[in-house]
């Protein structure tokens, strides 16, 4: 749930994945590519607006493809903020796989594809990168975001593969020391914890978040 009082101090962050698409629809994958809603993806888009209609939104980040700006544009039509559009949330770079048909390749390069699926961080796409060439751009932009907000609630229209990693890091990276116990080294094996300040993670039920 969104806590939207004025005495909650975290800042608050609602990851929102973009409407479908048509290359959706036709199990393409889209990676970077500038694909814009369907009709469909357009009343995914109205429906998550309707949802954060009456929460204080704090400031709207949107990806650079035309799918998370048209939904950007959506979620801030009640609201007097406007969206900014992030470079650093470009979608990952699905390289050669861009525009292909998902069940093409799983037939053409079946190993490869489930070796990318079990392991995306350490399996590149032909030309493309990997979610931990991604990383440093996602801390970059959330450390920039925790010391411009601290506090309220921040929505971040991103697709996935990076709405997934941005989640992963939030819970990673945004955790008091106060409560990592033993069984948790992972979420300060990178150092920056202490930047991050305290950092809550939400997704939207639309259809297509989280």
């Amino acid at each position: 749930m969104i806590n939207n009082s004025p005495h909650n101090n975290d800042l608050q962050i609602v990851l929102v994945k973009p409407g479908a698409t048509d290359f959706d629809a036709q199990g393409r994958i889209v990676g970077t590519l500038d694909v814009p809603l369907s009709d469909s993806g357009l009343e995914q888009a109205r429906n998550a607006a309707d949802q954060l209609a009456t929460t204080e939104l704090t400031a709207v980040y949107s990806g650079p493809c035309l799918a998370a700006q048209q939904t950007a544009v959506e979620i801030t039509s009640h609201s007097r903020v406007r969206p900014r559009v992030n470079a650093e949330l470009k979608n990952v770079d699905m390289g050669l796989w861009q525009g292909r048909e998902l069940k093409e390749l799983k037939s053409n390069q079946p190993r490869f594809v489930r070796q990318w699926q079990d392991n995306p961080e350490q399996i590149c796409p032909p030309e493309g990168e990997t979610l931990m060439d991604v990383r440093p751009r996602v801390d970059a932009f959330l450390k920039r975001v925790s010391r411009k907000h601290k506090s309220g609630v921040v929505v971040v229209v991103v697709a996935d593969p990076l709405a997934s990693l941005i989640a992963e890091r939030i819970d990673m990276l945004g955790v008091d020391s106060d409560d990592v116990t033993e069984d948790q080294p992972k979420k300060l094996s990178s150092g920056l914890g202490e930047d991050f300040g305290k950092l809550k993670s939400f997704s939207l039920s639309a259809g297509f978040a989280l």
